[in-house]
């Protein structure tokens, strides 16, 4: 077993991948894995993390891989195949998180290559190339992973890439989420979830008073789905758009999940081309702008950083992380945001 192995401070150059752990391909158990501080260049894959199933070595058991952080990161790839984190069928890689990576990659990726199925590849050697010369993912392809977090992870093309940035297969989500998913499954079997935006906030003649709803007070319980904006929290405000706090947000939506309730948040999020409101559309090239290769694209990736932290902060008091709906791009396929059906040409 390999256990607590730590990784601090490296400079790798012209290599196929930097992997985080090669002793589980046999089967073997890898626990307590920190890699930080490396400077990557000219690699073909920059994190390449795999528990393989070779059974050469320990023949019985499937091997163990968790907990590993990997943290500030700066890579030059030459090559398109994505950075990967894959278990196999049955035994996932567990508790990984990977922080303050800044990658940069040639790009050139291609719609084909988002659909063409990964095989498992379970008694192969592990290496990046295993799958193939290409991932489906621009940045991370994760399979068979249980509790993956990725922090500030930055990543840039030099050319236009069609594949997504990250795609993920056979990644268990949060008990919490499984439940959330399961409940919203039951739902057509015995009616409809009825919501309320801002409800608890203000109301008819009332504004900020505690415990508080219309919709409890007409019908004697608070809405089952209540929703909020995080128009403002990429700029760094303390207030989204309608002028709430999100403090008082991060604390209503905890009292809504304590209850049996659901939150959603939209997001009227600022135009990162012009720095205008979400209602500017003088700019037809917005959303190219963010997509990767684009001149905003490192920005926007900062705004989605601060979206993601505030969320991961709407946290119980036993420290339970609770579920939302996450709903951006409101009102898609109108032609009043920057994000609308005829502003965004072939961009996405």
């Amino acid at each position: 077993m390999i256990k607590l192995l730590t990784i601090i401070t490296l400079l790798i150059s012209s290599s196929l991948s930097a992997k985080t752990i090669d002793g589980v391909k046999e089967g073997a158990n890898g626990d307590g894995v920190p890699v930080s501080n490396i400077t990557m260049r000219d690699v073909q894959t920059p994190i390449f993390i795999r528990l393989g199933d070779r059974k050469r070595v320990f023949p019985k058991d499937g091997g163990i891989l968790k907990d590993i952080f990997t943290s500030d990161i700066v890579a030059r790839a030459e090559s398109p195949i994505a950075s990967s984190i894959t278990g196999v069928s049955g035994h996932c890689v567990e508790n990984v998180s990977i922080s303050n990576v800044n990658i940069s990659y040639p790009g050139g990726g291609t719609r084909k290559m988002t659909d063409r199925q990964v095989s498992e590849q379970v008694k192969d050697y592990p290496e990046n190339r295993m799958f193939g010369h290409t991932l489906r993912a621009a940045a991370f392809y994760v399979r068979h992973v249980k509790n993956v977090d990725f922090h500030n992870v930055k990543v840039c093309a030099n050319n236009p890439d069609a594949r997504p940035l990250f795609v993920f297969e056979n990644v268990q989500r949060s008990p919490e989420t499984e439940g959330l998913l399961n409940a919203l499954k039951q739902v057509p079997q015995k009616g409809f979830m009825f919501g309320h935006h801002d409800a608890p906030i203000y109301g008819i003649g009332w504004e900020g008073e505690q415990d508080r709803s219309d919709v409890k007070s007409v019908c004697g319980a608070y809405p089952a789905v209540m929703s909020f904006d995080l128009g403002g929290i990429e700029l760094g405000s303390d207030q989204n758009l309608d002028k709430v706090s999100f403090d008082v947000i991060r604390k209503e939506v905890v009292k809504q999940y304590q209850r049996g309730g659901m939150s959603t948040f939209s997001w009227h999020v600022y135009n990162p081309l012009t720095g205008k409101d979400s209602w500017d559309i003088s700019n037809a090239n917005t959303v190219s702008s963010i997509l990767p290769g684009g001149a905003e694209y490192s920005k926007f990736q900062g705004y989605l950083d601060k979206v993601a932290d505030f969320l991961k902060s709407i946290t119980t008091s036993a420290g339970v992380t609770v579920p939302i709906l996450f709903r951006p791009w409101h009102e898609h396929t109108g032609n009043w945001f920057w994000w609308g059906k005829k502003l965004h040409g072939t961009a996405i």
